[in-house]
């Protein structure tokens, strides 16, 4: 039980310097430099569905995490 909390909270710390190295590397500046702000590579629509798709995946990850860590410590407990 102690192996898969520090390998969830690896999981956890690798998804959040993901998402904080992404958060750090773009912003308005940076978009204008790029020519991603042309309108040519990605509309709002498509970037609303990238963040609901994102989203979508990132719950079903916690979500399994959640499953296993109720299986395992059911079966502990059978034992």
């Amino acid at each position: 039980m102690e192996k898969l909390k520090r390998y969830t909270a690896l999981i956890l710390l690798a998804f959040y310097s993901v998402s904080a190295f992404s958060d750090t590397s773009s912003g308005p500046g940076r978009m204008g430099e790029s020519g991603m702000m042309d309108g040519g590579m990605m509309g709002g629509g498509m970037m609303i569905v990238c963040m609901l798709g994102g989203l979508l995946i990132l719950t079903l990850l916690v979500l399994g995490i959640l499953a296993l860590v109720r299986f395992l410590s059911r079966r502990k407990s059978q034992a």
